[in-house]
């Protein structure tokens, strides 16, 4: 009965922690009236909102800065597990070329106008529209996009602190063009659909099925090594 009773303490003291946090964040209570609750989260100010007014509708609109400048047109962003952001699209200086060799890590603690690093992509490697999914740890595995001439089919890592791309040597067996990708509880990756970039109709897909331009319809799993085709699923 002790235990039991203990446990239970415990559980409400647990949740009182975390309706507290909660509270606190969202502005309801002051950090003084929250301090009765035994745990304060101690606010940092977001250097890029600094100086937003708050509206009351706030709540329900949301509260937006004004447009800020970046330093490439952005395909795809993903949030690292530091809390950077990861961003791959046009190479710098060049925002109208269509591309996804070149990545920008950005730290939101250094404000929207400063905090960015360029870090080049892999050559024969272009992201543009491609899946990406975090591995077990913690780093950005990205594959699929377009494909030089068609017959590049590699992959690329963006590692947990958004350093450094590495290159995967191992070739996927299709074209995927806007795929998905997730990882699995194993730690292994499964890609799904795509097609042949530019070439995969959605209005007729079983147009584009005929003519074989539906190049991902049978998905794949890396396994750390190689790419397997998963033959006998079907996947768009």
């Amino acid at each position: 009965m002790t235990a039991s009773i203990t446990a239970g303490r415990r559980a409400r003291l647990r949740d009182a922690a975390l309706l507290s946090a909660t509270i606190l964040a969202s502005g309801i209570l002051s950090p003084a009236d929250a301090a009765q609750f035994g745990v304060v989260v101690n606010q940092v100010a977001d250097p890029v909102l600094s100086g937003v007014a708050l509206p009351d509708n706030a709540p329900m609109t949301g509260v937006f800065s004004g447009v800020q400048n970046w330093p490439m047109n952005a395909i795809t962003l993903g949030l690292l597990p530091s809390g950077k952001v990861a961003s791959y699209g046009t190479p710098g200086g060049n925002p109208g070329a269509q591309d996804g060799r070149t990545f920008d890590i950005w730290d939101p603690t250094q404000g929207i106008g400063t905090g960015h690093i360029t870090l080049p992509g892999i050559a024969g490697v272009n992201s543009f529209c491609a899946a990406q999914t975090f591995r077990t740890d913690g780093s950005l595995f990205i594959a699929g996009g377009i494909f030089d001439n068609g017959s590049d089919k590699g992959s690329v890592v963006l590692n947990r602190t958004g350093t450094g791309v590495s290159a995967i040597n191992a070739k996927l067996a299709n074209d995927r063009y806007y795929s998905t990708m997730l990882t699995l509880p194993n730690g292994q990756q499964l890609i799904m659909g795509g097609s042949y970039p530019y070439q995969g109709g959605w209005g007729d897909p079983q147009g584009s099925i005929d003519k074989g331009l539906m190049t991902g319809m049978t998905p794949e799993i890396f396994d750390g090594n190689g790419w397997r085709a998963l033959f006998g699923a079907k996947s768009r």
